[in-house]
C-alpha cells in the first residue's frame, strides 16, 4: 500500500494557521525551558505570542481560560496518580506509613502548583478521606505554619 499526505505545516506569515504553529513552537520551548512549572510555560508562552502579535485577541480574552484548563488537567492527572498509589499502598503492610508520606506529598505538591493552605486543606481532605482537624496538622507539619 502506498500512501500519500500532504502536511500542512507553515502558512502565509500571519494567517490563522500560521499563529497557531507559531503558538505550539513558542509552547514546545517554554515547556522546555520550564519542564517542572507547567503555569509558567503557559504563562510565559501566552506573553512571548502577544507580543509577537500571535493569536494576541484570543489570547488577550481566554488567558484565564487556558491555565485554568491546564491546572484543571494537571491537578485531574494528580489525583488519579494519587489514588493508584493509596490503593497500592493499602495492599501493603505499610499502608499507614506510605500514606503519611502521601499526603505530604500531595501537600508539597499542591504548594508548587500554587495552591493556597485553605485550598490545599479541602484538597487533601477529599484525596484522604481525613477530617478538617487532620487535614490542617498535615498541612500546618508539612509546611510549617501555624493556622489559625
Amino acid at each position: 500500500m502506498e500512501v500519500e499526505a500532504k502536511v500542512i505545516y507553515d502558512s502565509k506569515q500571519g494567517d490563522i494557521l500560521n499563529q497557531f504553529v507559531t503558538f505550539t513552537k513558542v509552547f514546545d520551548q517554554q515547556r522546555k525551558l520550564y519542564p517542572d512549572d507547567k503555569r509558567l510555560a503557559v504563562q510565559e508562552t501566552i506573553r512571548i505570542c502577544r507580543e509577537q502579535d500571535v493569536l494576541k485577541d484570543y489570547l488577550e480574552g481566554e488567558e484565564a481560560i487556558a491555565v485554568m484548563f491546564t491546572f484543571a488537567d494537571q491537578e485531574r492527572e494528580f489525583n488519579r496518580a494519587l489514588r493508584e498509589e493509596r490503593i497500592a499502598g493499602e495492599a501493603s503492610g505499610e499502608a499507614r506509613g506510605e500514606a503519611r508520606g502521601e499526603i505530604k506529598g500531595a501537600i508539597k505538591t499542591y504548594r508548587r502548583i500554587g495552591k493556597l493552605p485553605t485550598e490545599i486543606i479541602g484538597l487533601i481532605r477529599a484525596d484522604f478521606d481525613l477530617n478538617q482537624d487532620e487535614a490542617e496538622k498535615y498541612v500546618e507539619e508539612t509546611l510549617g505554619l501555624q493556622l489559625a
